[in-house]
This record gives C-alpha cells, sequence and structure tokens, in this order.
C-alpha cells in the first residue's frame, strides 16, 4: 500500500482523490495510540544542478562619539531573499544570531599578538572583547519570501548570509557620520582614536 501526502492529507497513492486521514490525525494516532502507534518514516531525494544565491542587505542606525571614539548602535534591520521560509522562528533565530556574531567583529573582537614572540596576548575570556547582551541593539529582520524551483522545498541558503552586510553597513554609517573612510575590521576605539586624529576631527570638536 502507498500512500502520499496531498495539501495536509494521507491518501492512496492511486486514489489521490480520497483522503484517509489528516496529517494531523496520523501524527496523534502514531504517537498516542497504544496498539497500533509506531514511528512515521519517509524517504526523499532531491538532485539540484544550480547553486541559485540568497541575496540580503542590512540598514545600520548608530551614533559616534567622536571625542571617547566609541561606535553606538541603535538599531540593525537585516533583510533576506533566501527563497521559501520553512520554519519562520528558526530563520529569524538565525540572522539574529548572524547579526550578533557581524557586531562582534565589527567593532569589538580581534586577535592581539605579541610582535616578539608571536604569541597570543588575549587568548581569554576576560582579555578578548565580544559584544553580550548588554551591548546589543534593536534588532529586525524581514524576509522576501519567494519560492526557489531549484531545491525540493523552494528554499534557499541561510546559513552565512545574515552575518555579511552587517560590517560594510557600520563602516558606511561611521562614514556618513564623519566623514572618515575605515577599511579595517574591527573597529574599537584604538583604531577610531587614530583615524579620527589623522583626519582631524578632535581638532574641529575643540573649535565648536
Amino acid at each position: 500500500m502507498s500512500l502520499d501526502l496531498v495539501d495536509g492529507q494521507v491518501v492512496f497513492a492511486t486514489q489521490p482523490d480520497k483522503p484517509v486521514c489528516s496529517l494531523y490525525d496520523a501524527g496523534m494516532r502514531s504517537h498516542y495510540e497504544e496498539k497500533t502507534g509506531g514511528q512515521l518514516t519517509a524517504a526523499a531525494s532531491c538532485k539540484t544542478w544550480i547553486n541559485p544565491g540568497s541575496f540580503g542587505c542590512a540598514f545600520v542606525d548608530l551614533e559616534v562619539d567622536i571625542p571617547l571614539c566609541k561606535v553606538r548602535i541603535n538599531e540593525i534591520v537585516n533583510l533576506h531573499e533566501c527563497g521559501r521560509i520553512i520554519n519562520p522562528k528558526l530563520a529569524e533565530g538565525q540572522v539574529f544570531g548572524g547579526m550578533h556574531m557581524a557586531i562582534g567583529w565589527s567593532l569589538y573582537e580581534e586577535m592581539r599578538f605579541d610582535p616578539a614572540t608571536g604569541e597570543p596576548r588575549n587568548n581569554n575570556l576576560t582579555d578578548y572583547k565580544f559584544p553580550t547582551s548588554m551591548d546589543m541593539p534593536r534588532l529586525r529582520c524581514e524576509f522576501v519570501d519567494a519560492h526557489a524551483p531549484c531545491s525540493a522545498f523552494g528554499s534557499k541558503g541561510l546559513g552565512e548570509p545574515p552575518t555579511i552586510p552587517q560590517a560594510p553597513a557600520i563602516r558606511n554609517a561611521v562614514w556618513l557620520a564623519t566623514g572618515v573612510k575605515i577599511n579595517e575590521l574591527p573597529m574599537p576605539p584604538q583604531l577610531l582614536y587614530r583615524r579620527f586624529k589623522a583626519a582631524g576631527l578632535f581638532e574641529e570638536v575643540c573649535r565648536v
């Protein structure tokens, strides 16, 4: 006996117009029926010959304290087109995690080494700085839900894309706020101090 799923209904493969029961009922019976319950299993495969790209962008609202050489991010909005969203909560969590990672390597996380010995100077969680929950701004994500015909469920990748657009967005926002272009990561206060000083920003602040 071969069964199939059509619009959430379990049907005979040879008679798809005659439902046996709903998928919900089949799941409940397999789990709770004492005598007839059992594991529901299925096997399927999909071979794709193309690898379409996922697309995304980020919008950052931030403030730059020039005398203290600090960047405060107020809000980040991350937008992604990654095909059909199968699990919205899981996809949202993936994007939030990516934004958290990107804030880390954009503004905080930097391995420092002794120039004489090459030994790491901050190979512990006391000296290696990364953002905590207290450093997180408002995070928001949106999705463009579009079917990708090359995959079994119409979905595309959402692994690395959420981590990518924040760094250039933060860099460009700092540029718009200060007029200083910074092409290095991360951008901690020490680096901002050197770049702001070279650009003469401290003299401008003093004149004001």
